[in-house]
């Protein structure tokens, strides 16, 4: 559940800054703020998460999150501003290291490779 909690407010953190919309505070049903929330729905579904805790997250039933979910992709050809926020938002996932598991382990694996050559050099 932690982990759960630590992706979606570093998530919801990413998503607000690069959409410009509070999307946990804001109840709005316009384009903008809509879609900011099928981002963030589709990312944690991708990342593994159920319908009812993403749902209750955004304080919302798990029947919108699976609607917006299913049209996330319908939508994606032909909203431009969808697209473009998506594509904001994996970007600066990517920056942070946080897209995915494999991610981090890459990173990491990155950071043990120079500490080690540091403590070669070190030792030399």
């Amino acid at each position: 559940m932690k982990e759960f909690k630590t992706k979606s407010l570093f998530l919801i953190k990413s998503i607000n800054e690069v959409s410009g919309e509070d999307i946990l505070k804001n109840k709005s049903r316009k384009r903008n703020v809509v879609e900011a929330k099928m981002v963030y729905i589709k990312k944690m579904r991708d990342f593994g998460y159920t319908y009812e805790s993403i749902a209750s997250e955004l304080n919302m039933d798990h029947a919108t999150a699976i609607y917006h979910f299913k049209n996330y992709n319908y939508i994606l050809r032909s909203s431009n501003t969808l697209r473009l926020l998506d594509e904001k938002v994996t970007e600066y996932l990517m920056k942070n290291n946080c897209e995915s598991i494999k991610d981090k382990i890459s990173f990491l694996e990155n950071e043990i490779s120079c500490l080690k050559n540091l403590l070669n050099e070190y030792n030399d």
